[in-house]
């Protein structure tokens, strides 16, 4: 904990969150714990053993055998386990059909923690995340992933949900699992507009999408950047924030520009001083493959029906006569359900999640509630 926050000591009963850790530094001591147990260790349980004692009892409960090393000998197991596809959100009964998450474009499943709280605690919930090395195309990310929740959940009918990009993964597998024979009972698409919106769109160049990807991260994690800011040592004339919250840093080799983004970050308070810069790499090319999948995508019908939360917020700015499904329709003419959920498209599984919740919970026939507009 004071490796990953920089702090010089912590209470084994603070919370994680309460010292200041958000998603990304939660990120890095999900990482680095890997490396010290040699085994994955999903990056949720954060969220579900904030404190120094509740990680630890989670540690020895899961890993016994390293744990008992670490208290032994104090070394580490060696290089980081890589990253698999499958990781555990929330247990849940084994009574009840799992929920099936896909991750969004930056390869991570978090946001959907508070979701999954919210369903409540007899729900399964799994998350499909990006693994590494990402994986460059959505319909080998769907054939993987099916692979992988089919080790849970050997035959149908599935429930698979995804929001923003995930969205698209999320049809693709409900696509591939009809081909197979199977149902998907519930795709719900969680305020993504469809495929064909991003099919054909012109590649970036890796610096346009350095500046994509923190301009995303700045939206996501609501940093207010001050104005004055100094510019990063080496930045060249002329530099501002924009250009690195935009699409320019022509001129700028991708590590150059990866090096500078890290030192920016830091002083505005959107990376921990705890991320390396490799550490930043990583996370980088996860958002840049599944950000490049999106415009190689073409996807093809189908025929069950799909599920689509809308955040009002979004929807609101729609143009008028403007198709209400985003597009989703042109895939499954006739079979879109229109869920309207407070919020924007961050808000909607965070600050506003409880109508989200409420509406899958019923959706799911975990309990009453609203239905579809």
């Amino acid at each position: 904990f004071c490796q990953s926050l920089r702090l010089p000591e912590v209470g084994v009963t603070e919370s994680f969150f309460d010292l200041g850790g958000d998603s990304i530094s939660g990120a890095i001591l999900i990482n680095r714990l890997r490396e010290a147990v040699g085994k994955t260790v999903p990056v949720v349980a954060i969220f579900d053993h904030p404190t120094v004692a509740s990680l630890a009892a989670f540690v020895r409960a899961s890993h016994p055998a390293a744990a008992r090393r670490l208290l032994e000998s104090g070394e580490a197991a060696g290089p980081a386990v890589g990253r698999g596809i499958l990781t555990p959100i929330q247990t849940g009964s084994p009574d009840r059909r799992p929920l099936f998450c896909v991750h969004s474009v930056g390869g991570e499943v978090v946001a959907y923690h508070e979701m999954a709280r919210l369903l409540g605690p007899e729900q399964p919930v799994w998350g499909l995340q990006s693994p590494d090395p990402p994986l460059e195309e959505v319909v080998e990310m769907a054939e993987q992933y099916i692979a992988a929740l089919r080790s849970v959940q050997p035959r149908g009918p599935y429930r698979v949900a995804g929001w923003s990009m995930g969205g698209a993964v999320a049809y693709e597998i409900a696509r591939q699992l009809e081909t197979q024979g199977e149902r998907t009972e519930v795709l719900a698409i969680i305020d993504a507009s469809s495929p064909p919106a991003w099919y054909g769109e012109k590649p970036m160049t890796d610096t346009e999408m350095l500046g994509l990807f923190a301009h995303a991260m700045v939206v996501l994690h609501d940093v207010d950047v001050p104005a004055d800011l100094e510019p990063p040592p080496g930045a060249p004339d002329g530099f501002d924030l924009a250009s690195v919250t935009g699409v320019d840093l022509a001129g700028l080799s991708l590590d150059e520009a990866l090096a500078m983004s890290l030192d920016l970050g830091r002083k505005v308070g959107l990376l921990p001083p705890s991320l390396e810069l490799a550490e930043l790499r990583r996370i980088f090319d996860r958002f840049r493959a599944n950000r490049g999948s999106l415009r190689r995508y073409r996807a093809l019908p189908y025929g069950g029906e799909i599920h689509l939360f809308r955040a009002t917020d979004q929807i609101a700015h729609l143009p008028p006569g403007a198709d209400p499904t985003l597009g989703w329709g042109e895939l499954a003419p006739g079979r879109v359900r229109l869920f309207d959920c407070p919020g924007d498209h961050y808000t909607i599984l965070r600050e506003q999640v409880g109508a989200l919740a409420e509406k899958l919970r019923w959706l799911l026939g975990i309990a009453d509630g609203s239905g579809g507009g």
